[in-house]
């Protein structure tokens, strides 16, 4: 979803002034802040979840040399 807005936020570079595509404009505050926040918010909890544990690899013991 981040990358979406993104993407079409680059229309910014293009768009008139005081409008809400212009660069430094409403849609890069009232839309591209939040979404940035709300992505990043999910990645760290979708990385910090445990994961189960018939779910993780099994670990293999090196034999002692």
């Amino acid at each position: 979803m981040f990358a979406v807005e993104q993407l079409i936020e680059t229309i910014t570079i293009i768009g008139p002034p005081a409008s809400f595509i212009s660069p430094g404009g409403t849609m890069n505050f009232y839309l591209g802040g939040p979404l940035f926040i709300i992505f990043f918010l999910a990645l760290g909890v979708a990385l910090s979840l445990q994961q189960p544990v018939e779910d993780r690899p099994a670990t293999v013991d090196e034999p002692a040399a």
